[in-house]
């Protein structure tokens, strides 16, 4: 069966990219603030001459908590849950990740974060970044290129570069925003996964993540494409293709909100 081979990086990643431009502009970022987004993915898989592709759909919420009493070097802590159904499962997956942030005059950056190892049975492992993963410089402009840093989880590493390409308009469940800031994160994947069958070596592997950010509102859509190719212990090489989008269906955020975080509502409906 092809479907114990199902690697999903989007959900093990549990990949959440906040981004800050200009303090508040692009994504406010306090306490007890809430988006909300629906999840439609697709996986596929090709093993030993077999293919299967797999569709995904489902809700995450991210949620900020300020936690600087306890953690003043990273004053923020996200807390991202994903709730999903594939084609053919009769039950739910759930994936929760905790991050703490860190924000001043250099960017935002990522300090720490906590994941449940699906291969452990679901045991929760902490990384901690020296350094820290910078996700967005202070004033980013159309064009401008940074190391982001190699993210890490369960044996894989993810070296990523951050691109500003530009300003663009984009339609959500939640409205239609215009002027978004629209930022890629990408970079290859190497490293081992270590599943309950042997690590599986990574023989090549790429990761493009692309964030769209309204002003006043935050992340309104993301993108996830992962490609991996890896050999199985003592098998055939496994090739994994997965795609995933985000789009904000709701947001909970600050009293005072700049005036253009209302969205302008599209005649047309979201597709």
């Amino acid at each position: 069966m092809l479907c114990r081979w199902w690697i999903s990086l989007g959900l093990i990643l549990c990949v959440s990219i906040p981004a800050l431009a200009r303090a508040g502009d692009w994504s406010p970022l306090a306490g007890e603030m809430q988006w909300s987004y629906a999840i439609s993915g697709v996986n596929k898989l090709a093993i030993a001459g077999m293919q299967q592709s797999q569709r995904v759909r489902g809700t995450r919420t991210v949620e900020v908590r300020d936690v600087r009493r306890d953690h003043p070097e990273s004053p923020y802590e996200l807390v991202d849950t994903r709730v999903t159904r594939s084609d053919g499962e009769t039950g739910e997956s759930r994936k929760v990740l905790r991050m703490w942030l860190r924000k001043d005059k250099q960017g935002l950056f990522d300090v720490a974060e906590e994941f449940a190892n699906p291969f452990q049975g679901g045991v929760r492992q902490m990384v901690h970044y020296s350094p820290a993963l910078k996700l967005l410089p202070p004033d980013p402009e159309a064009g401008q290129t940074w190391d982001v840093g190699v993210l890490q989880v369960v044996g894989l590493h993810i070296k990523l570069t951050g691109k500003v390409l530009g300003l663009r308009d984009v339609e959500t469940p939640a409205g239609r925003y215009t002027g978004c800031l629209e930022v890629q994160y990408s970079g290859p994947i190497t490293g081992q996964l270590e599943s309950p069958e042997g690590p599986l070596p990574i023989r090549s592997g790429s990761a493009r993540l692309t964030s769209i950010f309204a002003p006043g509102i935050g992340t309104v859509v993301e993108q996830e494409h992962f490609e991996l190719r890896m050999r199985v212990p003592d098998g055939p090489v496994i090739r994994s293709v997965e795609r995933n989008r985000y789009e904000l269906v709701s947001s909970t955020l600050l009293p005072g909100a700049p005036a253009n975080a209302a969205p302008s509502r599209s005649t047309q409906p979201a597709q």
